[in-house]
């Protein structure tokens, strides 16, 4: 008997930890980047998280104190196709829940994720828009991985975006990876060819 309920435990007892986020800033405005499953923050959001800052810098001809430009690796629990949309979500809700602490006041905040990372800005903003209905939400999903288990293969499809005051959705139809060819419900929809 008690072997039975050794897997379940196990599985139950899988709690993500939050990493060190940086300290809170005078910014309004906080941009998010977050990596999908197989890579990490070093593969693509820290060049996109510089070449944000610098088009920030030239466009105002100086240092923009306007905006925060976080990236978050959370390759630790991403790297596990099985479990990386529940550890994403769960990562997403701290993450969530963190933002909303004193320290940090943002009022606007735009998420942009990757593939399985579309699991932890969904965890995010729904977190967000239930405490705080005064942040506005602007979620990206790029090529996101909508399936969530075994058998919830269109979970993302029904689900992400739902909680962002706007939110946009850049996929590809003819894409051969399993759950991730499908347009949301709760976004604006680009299909575009595989890169």
């Amino acid at each position: 008997m008690m072997f039975g309920a050794y897997p379940f435990f196990m599985f139950a007892c899988t709690d993500v930890i939050l990493q060190k986020l940086p300290n809170s800033s005078e910014s309004p405005n906080l941009l998010l980047i977050v990596h999908g499953s197989g890579d990490t923050v070093e593969d693509w959001p820290t060049d996109m998280q510089s070449r944000i800052l610098d088009s920030l810098s030239v466009d105002n001809n100086s240092e923009d104190n306007s905006w925060d430009v976080w990236t978050y690796d959370w390759d630790e629990y991403a790297s596990s196709k099985l479990s990386a949309s529940k550890s994403g979500y769960e990562l997403g809700e701290l993450l969530g829940s963190h933002l909303l602490e004193p320290s940090y006041s943002y009022e606007h905040i735009h998420l942009i994720a990757h593939s399985a990372g579309s699991f932890v800005i969904h965890g995010m903003a729904e977190t967000l828009s239930h405490e705080d209905d005064l942040i506005t939400i602007h979620s990206t999903f790029l090529d996101p991985f909508a399936g969530n288990g075994m058998i919830n293969w269109k979970y993302g499809e029904r689900n992400f975006g739902q909680y962002a005051h706007f939110a946009e959705s850049y996929y590809n139809k003819d894409d051969s990876v399993p759950s991730t060819n499908g347009s949301l419900n709760f976004a604006h929809n680009f299909d575009g060819p595989v890169c």
